[in-house]
């Protein structure tokens, strides 16, 4: 798959990151109607979609959700996103827009610095084959 269907969001991740995978993995189950899809910033797919929304500086410390292909959101903003398509009681967690902005990214800031010597990186991230379409891999030509 290389093309973010119809009406589906995006999650960028950093692919080397231990805390990163352990999140895909965890969204992966708690996404009941399949409405995120997955790629590495790292990948080319993942660049491809920083540069459409001008995200080009990014760094890899940061989360980048892009919502139905129309809105992109990045730090706490993004996590707080994404845990609107997941199943009760993620769904509830999402209120924490109340908290402000510059205090959430403070703490997501926090987390991101030191979030690879926390959490080491797996040798490979195990997807179930049946979820596989989910991650966008390429480009299409």
């Amino acid at each position: 798959m290389s093309k973010l269907p119809e009406g589906k969001s995006l999650v960028l991740y950093d692919g080397s990151c231990g805390l990163c995978s352990r999140l895909v993995q965890f969204l992966i189950p708690r996404d009941p109607r399949q409405h995120l899809y997955f790629a590495p910033l790292q990948s080319e797919i993942g660049k491809a979609y920083l540069k459409q929304f001008s995200l080009t500086g990014v760094s890899e410390d940061t989360f980048v959700f892009i919502e139905q292909g129309k809105t992109a959101h990045v730090e706490s903003g993004a996590a707080l996103r994404v845990l609107r398509y997941l199943h009760r009681p993620w769904t509830w967690l999402s209120r924490l827009t109340f908290v402000p902005s510059p205090i959430r990214n403070a703490c997501y800031r926090f987390v991101a610095k030191r979030r690879k010597k926390w959490f080491k990186p797996e040798a490979c991230m195990w997807i179930p084959p049946t979820e596989r379409i989910r991650f966008l891999n390429e480009i299409e030509k």
